[in-house]
């Protein structure tokens, strides 16, 4: 297993053979695994000075209003709960207050971790 810059797009990569990359290093099949798995929690894999592949933590480039945007819970599960408090049905109005207070709590929760400026 290979870690190289492909030849045609100049992207790193992975390579079964040194073939298709320029300057590729090997690796095993080992650290290949371990790689990707770190990658799939995360982690980014990018060349270092020696052009091994090696893991950095991801920036997060995302603006504060993005982020809380991104946590927010959907607004359908508000609408939903105001339907379910007016359907004059007991049991849906006691569900859709149960609804209505988790939805209230984790955009109090968001509110929370993202404080305004």
């Amino acid at each position: 297993m290979f870690y190289g810059k492909h030849k045609v797009d100049g992207n790193y990569g992975f390579f079964l053979t040194q073939d298709n990359c320029d300057n590729g290093v090997e690796i095993s099949l080992e650290e290949w695994k371990n790689l990707l798995s770190a990658q799939s929690k995360g982690k980014m894999i990018q060349p270092n000075e020696k052009g091994y592949p090696s893991l950095v933590d991801c920036v997060d480039t995302r603006t504060y209003a993005q982020k809380r945007q991104a946590e927010y819970p959907d607004i359908a599960d508000f609408l939903d709960a105001q339907v379910k408090l007016l359907s004059g049905n007991k049991n849906l109005s006691e569900e859709g207050q149960k609804q209505l207070d988790t939805y209230v709590q984790t955009c109090l929760a968001v509110k929370k971790k993202y404080p305004k400026f």
